[in-house]
């Protein structure tokens, strides 16, 4: 099994449900096999933090 990194902007690609991202993308971050670094958790936080 892969297993990716993904990186900020994806992740807020993802929660905002953005079809910037393929089904195939989303499927693989919601099925578990992708990865994010605590530096794109704290920038996600201060993005959503802004909204």
């Amino acid at each position: 099994m892969e297993k990716y990194l993904l990186d900020t902007h994806i992740l807020i690609w993802y929660f905002q449900g953005s079809d910037a991202l393929s089904e195939p993308a989303k499927q693989c971050i919601s099925g578990g096999q992708c990865f994010y670094s605590l530096a794109s958790l704290e920038k996600f936080c201060k993005f959503k933090a802004h909204l």
